[in-house]
């Protein structure tokens, strides 16, 4: 058994071996295959299907949904309340201090005073007047007596309709001012003002949409004592435009009855007339707001007229928005010098007419009055340094036409002003800068710089400044210390020789420091206390030519609020 298992292993391996014995036994021999012509490889064009496939249900299946109702009624005790409407406050009968009453007491015999009323908070009209007074008198180191006296009443209205706000007005200012070497401080020597202004305003309350509006104003003055008037209309046009905005400014401007110099003999009225139309479009480009335009001038003075066409161009533009702000461009104005306007700056300007009848004016001296005419070009930054740091930079320069200035006459018995005119290159520069620390510590100052080259501008300063670090307390104590600069100041001084034309001789004015100090206690929300401690150098130096400071002075008050 065991002999046929091993015959049979060895027959089958013999029959796996079989083939490969006959593989190596044949003799294989190369055969050669040539090729006559290229194979050409063809692709058949497939066939596309342009038929959507499309998705619909054929199987539809009807749903019935049963309701089950069962009716309970349920028991509750509980009462509600009834409800009372709002009420809403009428904004008409809001409660605010509608008279305010201030009072003050100083040395050098000073005493001022002031009353004010305002009506009720309304929402379409509201009215107020007010009057106040002050007066000053001393004697100087040099005895001269000084004695200023001054008055105010004035009354206004406004009216909020559904288009316009109506705004109206009257104001009426008495000042007397002396200034002169005498035995007693009531003497006749003296220059006295009366001032009446009539005011109105009609502006567009809505300034939304694509809609001309428009800010209208026109004003009466009245120089009572010597009868000069001053009347003047000016409206300001705006199309509020999405692409082209336009801009039409027409001012009129009316000066009679007052007297200048070249008619100063036979005593003339003189009648000015100026008008001036400012016409512009704002162009926005690449970020730049530009505002092109021009100034037409027109002038008649009575005896000639005057036409003067200046381009104005500004350019503004937002480097960062809400942070920094730039503009320049060039601009053209022009103001009349009236007895009026002089008198406010130098209350100590000869005013023939409008002294007491005993002053001597054999000389029948006036004034003569021109018109400034300024062209300039001009540069402007506005930054917002931090949450409570501001900086403005203005910076102007160019031509003055007429800059009036004053010259110290000797007419009689006292000494007054006259005014004269220069043409002058001017570099004006105006900074501010205003930084809140804290609650409780803030600091505020301002400096303003003018050049007129070569030139000399009698009692104008080139250099003044203005420092001031204002402290709170608890919301109920201010304390405002400042300082005051006044640089030096050249002046024309007339000659004492009795010669015409008079020879002026030319001085120097120191420049003054000025310290002030104001503390203000509020004791309640209705009444407050302040002290101002005023020049507390003590300094009397000229502020005029001729007309020294006051020295150190100072006042209590107390303001109620009702």
């Amino acid at each position: 058994m065991t002999q046929l298992i091993k015959m049979r292993k060895i027959l089958v391996l013999l029959l796996f071996l079989f083939p490969t014995f006959l593989v190596f036994s044949q003799d294989l021999k190369t055969t050669e295959i040539k090729v006559v012509e290229r194979i050409k490889v063809a692709v058949p064009d497939a066939v596309k299907l342009n038929t959507k496939a499309s998705f619909s249900d054929t199987t539809k299946e009807e749903k019935n949904q049963e309701y089950l109702f069962f009716d309970k009624v349920f028991y509750s005790n509980f009462i509600t309340r009834q409800l009372v409407p709002a009420r809403i406050k009428n904004s008409s009968k809001i409660d605010v201090n509608s008279t305010s009453i201030k009072l003050l007491l100083g040395n050098y015999s000073f005493r001022s005073a002031k009353v004010s009323y305002n009506s009720k908070y309304k929402k379409s009209f509201s009215y107020g007047l007010s009057l106040a007074t002050d007066k000053t008198k001393y004697k100087t180191e040099e005895e001269f007596s000084v004695r200023n006296n001054n008055q105010m009443l004035y009354f206004f209205t406004k009216s909020i309709l559904s288009k316009n706000i109506i705004s109206s007005s009257f104001r009426y200012e008495n000042f007397v001012a002396q200034h002169d070497y005498s035995n007693t401080i009531h003497n006749d020597n003296k220059n006295q003002f009366s001032y009446s202004e009539i005011l109105c305003s009609i502006n567009s309350r809505n300034f939304e949409g694509n809609r001309l509006v428009h800010k209208t104003s026109f004003f009466f003055t009245d120089l009572n004592s010597s009868t000069e008037n001053h009347f003047s209309l000016n409206s300001e046009i705006s199309n509020f435009d999405l692409y082209r905005p336009l801009n039409l400014l027409v001012t009129y401007n009316n000066y009679t009855n007052y007297t200048n110099r070249a008619t100063s003999f036979g005593r003339n009225k003189t009648d000015i007339k100026i008008i001036d139309i400012n016409p512009s479009l704002i162009i926005n480009k690449s970020g730049f707001d530009i505002d092109l335009g021009f100034n037409l001038g027109f002038e008649n003075n009575g005896s000639a007229n005057i036409i003067d066409i200046f381009p104005l161009i500004k350019v503004n533009k937002e480097l960062v928005d809400d942070i920094l702000n730039v503009s320049f461009g060039i601009d053209r104005s022009d103001y009349r010098n009236t007895i009026s306007s002089l008198s406010r700056e130098n209350p100590y300007i000869h005013s023939f007419g409008l002294n007491s009848g005993s002053v001597n004016d054999s000389i029948n001296y006036s004034h003569l009055l021109e018109t400034t005419d300024l062209y300039e070009t001009f540069f402007t930054l506005k930054n917002k340094l931090s949450h409570n740091d501001f900086l403005d930079l203005n910076m102007s320069y160019g031509r003055i036409l007429n800059l009036h200035y004053f010259d110290l006459q000797f007419i009689n018995d006292y000494n007054r002003f006259s005014v004269d005119y220069i043409d002058v290159w001017q570099l004006r520069f105006n900074g501010k800068y205003q930084k809140k620390f804290n609650n409780l510590l803030a600091l505020n100052f301002n400096v303003n710089y003018v050049n007129w080259f070569d030139e000399i501008v009698p009692q104008k300063a080139k250099l003044t400044s203005n420092l001031e670090l204002p402290f709170t307390l608890r919301n109920k104590i201010i304390i405002i210390p400042s300082l005051n600069y006044i640089g030096k100041r050249q002046a024309n001084q007339m000659s004492v020789d009795l010669i015409y034309p008079p020879e002026f001789d030319l001085i120097e004015l120191d420049e003054q420091y000025l310290i002030d100090l104001n503390i203000h206690y509020s004791y309640s929300k209705k009444l407050s206390f302040h002290i101002d401690l005023n020049n507390l150098t003590n300094s009397k130096k000229e502020l005029w030519n001729g007309y020294q400071q006051i020295g150190l002075n100072m006042s209590f008050g107390l303001n109620c609020l009702f």
